[in-house]
């Protein structure tokens, strides 16, 4: 029987740091939420991302996936005193962002949200991160710049391209009647 694939850790703790709504997390209070929150754990991951949550042991491997994110530049972590303070960064929030876009409803029969990009070759940086969040988002390659869905998320990512202001670069809409399939 082979075993599903899991939501790595370090997303989860994104998701979950995004879901305590607040812009600075305590140490303390992630710590604490991470091991209740098993109920909120298996809706993001299943089965095995709890038992990878029950599995950790202590505060040093929160620490360890924390200094992994931080690392990555998806977290910012600030010393007060004695306390530690962990907030998303802009590339979190757009990593949750993205993820949310799963929660999308299907289209129908034969119906894609597609996204065209033509960003710039000097801003490879940003083409990169794009690619990387549509494949988060529930996207998949159709061609180099052209991406697809079968979720319904039209509004959420146009909605996303408003915010970050890459308009000119992007554009999302959605198609029925290809030439070619797009791979599912």
């Amino acid at each position: 029987m082979n075993k599903p694939p899991t939501k790595p850790l370090t997303k989860a703790i994104l998701a979950l740091i995004c879901e305590l709504g607040e812009s600075t997390v305590d140490f303390v209070m992630l710590w604490s939420a991470l091991s209740s929150r098993y109920g909120s754990a298996y809706r993001q991951g299943g089965r095995g991302y709890v038992a990878e949550l029950k599995s950790m042991r202590g505060q040093a491997e929160l620490k360890r996936k924390l200094s992994e994110l931080k690392r990555r530049k998806y977290i910012a972590i600030y010393r007060t005193g004695k306390k530690f303070s962990v907030a998303l960064t802009n590339k979190g929030r757009s990593y949750n962002e993205a993820r949310s876009w799963h929660r999308s409803p299907l289209h129908k029969p034969g119906w894609f949200t597609v996204v065209v990009f033509d960003i710039p070759e000097q801003m490879s940086f940003e083409r990169r991160r794009w690619r990387a969040l549509l494949r988060a988002g529930g996207f998949s390659k159709l061609q180099q710049s052209v991406w697809v869905s079968e979720l319904d998320s039209y509004d959420m990512v146009a909605s996303f391209v408003r915010k970050v202001k890459v308009g000119r670069w992007i554009n999302v809409f959605q198609a029925i009647n290809f030439l070619g399939s797009p791979k599912r």
